[in-house]
């Protein structure tokens, strides 16, 4: 349930996952002194952010790269 909240406000599920990740990581970070934790944080907020450049990259080129009604099926027995 925690992740279909999230999943409402954020972009997609895959930003709640990250999210949550985030998020559990930084409570253990706060119960619990390591590095290794911190460490693990600092690793999912950059992979959230690659997720994010990646979507938004995506969304740029998409109307380049994809032609509205066209299908793959066609293409393939040409």
């Amino acid at each position: 349930m925690t992740r279909r909240l999230a999943a409402q406000g954020l972009a997609g599920p895959e930003q709640a996952e990250s999210l949550l990740s985030v998020a559990s990581a930084l409570a253990q970070g706060v119960a619990t002194p390591g590095e290794g934790l911190a460490l693990d944080a600092l690793q999912r907020l950059a992979q959230w952010r690659e997720a994010s450049t990646a979507r938004q990259s995506w969304a740029a080129a998409e109307p380049r790269l994809v032609r509205r009604g066209f299908s793959a099926a066609v293409w393939a027995s040409t």
